[in-house]
């Protein structure tokens, strides 16, 4: 994707609502858009660049010029003054980066300047590439703007996420020049708030809770079921079943206090797993007591589990209906005469992943 065609794509995503992206944009690419688009606005129709000022949480939003011909005419305006003069790379850079950006926009100045035939003939007589109007002070300010803007350039290069095309060969001997090492660059908003989602932190969580539960750190409710005590936390026990969370409110336990619920008429063969389950995001039961555990999940009103339920059913069934089609095709008729052989017990095995696929296992005794 060009420099233009990234722009382009980054103002479709940020003004286009209903079809944020081309068609046929592969994932990859609309991933790079939305994270290169967090740097960027569109007010009245422009494409604006938002710039953080170093040192700073404000910035400074500059335009982004999309056409190569305006592109030269604006660097040309900036190293030409109205006298006629022509200024020095640091000076034309610091004239232009007040108001508009691109991607590549220093190395065009640099470009542009070498290419100037005033500036080429003036060159032999001068170390210079023209006028310095400014003192040495002022020349100090505009070097330090251009080695800001290729800081600028490298970080928005960086890593294998970036959306615009870039030499990372010549990016890393830059960086070795500098005695820079490789970082993570982090795009803000606007406002300079930094929004990143970790993806295993809700995991990290359960699991962090489970083994408080399992060493009775932190617990503030007791179970009572067949006679056995089992520790657990209100919080985790409401999230995932609407009863308890009617129970706690019903009993005043969504207080400090500790709490004490008898499960009498609960078996604890059917309860248990869905404890682990709300510890664990893992469900695993005997098939031969599936009525039970959604009879259960029922009463606690615990949704996710009735759909696991209904999923691993209709799963068994048919991996039951396979099975006798496999036995029927190997014994032929012959095997009906054997009736012994259809009235084997057996069992079902079925454990639910955190992804929420299903595993099923079948053993016969």
């Amino acid at each position: 994707m060009s420099c233009e065609e990234s722009y382009l794509a980054i103002m479709r995503y940020l003004t286009d609502e209903r079809e944020p992206y081309a068609p046929g944009t592969p994932g990859n690419t609309k991933r790079k858009i939305r994270k290169a688009a967090a740097c960027y606005v569109v007010r009245n129709g422009t494409l604006f660049y938002q710039r953080r000022q170093k040192g700073q949480n404000e910035f400074t939003e500059l335009e982004v010029v999309l056409r190569d011909s305006r592109r030269k005419e604006l660097i040309n305006q900036a190293h030409i003054l109205e006298t006629g003069e022509h200024l020095n790379q640091p000076l034309t850079w610091e004239v232009i980066s007040q108001k508009y950006w691109w991607r590549g926009i220093l190395k065009n100045v640099k470009d542009h300047i070498r290419e100037c035939s005033d500036c080429q003939s003036r060159r032999g007589a001068d170390d210079s590439s023209g006028p310095r109007p400014l003192s040495r002070q002022g020349k100090g300010r505009a070097w330090t703007g251009v080695m800001d803007e290729e800081e600028y350039e490298e970080e928005e290069d960086e890593g294998e996420d970036s959306l615009f095309v870039t030499d990372l060969s010549s990016l890393q001997k830059s960086r070795l020049a500098k005695g820079m090492t490789k970082h993570e660059v982090v795009f803000v908003d606007s406002k300079g708030e930094v929004n990143r989602f970790l993806p295993k932190h809700g995991q990290t969580m359960l699991d962090k809770l489970n083994k408080q539960r399992l060493n009775n750190q932190f617990c503030d409710i007791t179970l009572l079921i067949e006679g056995e005590e089992y520790r657990a936390h209100k919080a985790v026990l409401a999230a995932c079943s609407e009863y308890f969370n009617e129970l706690f409110f019903e009993k005043g336990a969504v207080t400090t206090h500790e709490a004490v619920v008898d499960l009498s008429g609960f078996a604890k063969a059917s309860f248990l797993p869905l404890l682990d389950f709300a510890y664990t995001s893992m469900l695993t039961f005997n098939f031969c007591i599936m009525a039970d555990i959604a009879n259960l999940a029922r009463h606690l009103l615990m949704t996710e589990v009735l759909e696991i339920c209904e999923s691993v059913h209709k799963q068994v069934e048919e991996q039951k209906l396979a099975m006798f089609q496999r036995r029927d095709a190997s014994t032929g008729p012959a095997a009906a005469q054997d009736e012994g052989s259809f009235e084997q017990p057996e069992t079902f095995m079925v454990t639910i992943q955190e992804d929420g696929s299903t595993m099923v296992t079948h053993s016969a005794a």
